[in-house]
């Protein structure tokens, strides 16, 4: 089983097809991007951060003009001591 956490709605869609992903339900939201105090929109997001920060070994990818490096997987690995690696595949 893999764990599969992304900002992108559609990604999730996409890779939930897959039999071998789980995906954490909840809607999707963009920290920077809420101007709201009620925290039960973050709640997807804290909680894929804690399953993250469980996980044997996490991992970001991204591939062309995908945001690179995001912040939020190698957080999540260090508040749980876990194992990171980035992947950065460049376009073709």
């Amino acid at each position: 089983m893999l764990l599969v956490t992304s900002d992108s709605p559609i990604f999730l869609a996409e890779a939930q097809k897959l039999n071998f992903v789980y995906i954490i339900p909840g809607k999707v939201v963009h920290m920077d991007n809420v101007s709201s105090d009620n925290y039960q929109l973050h709640l997807k997001s804290f909680v894929d951060m804690m399953m993250i920060s469980k996980a044997d070994k996490c991992y970001s990818y991204s591939y062309g003009k995908m945001f690179k490096d995001s912040k939020f997987a190698r957080t999540s690995a260090l508040i749980g001591s876990r194992p990171f690696e980035s992947i950065i595949e460049e376009e073709h």
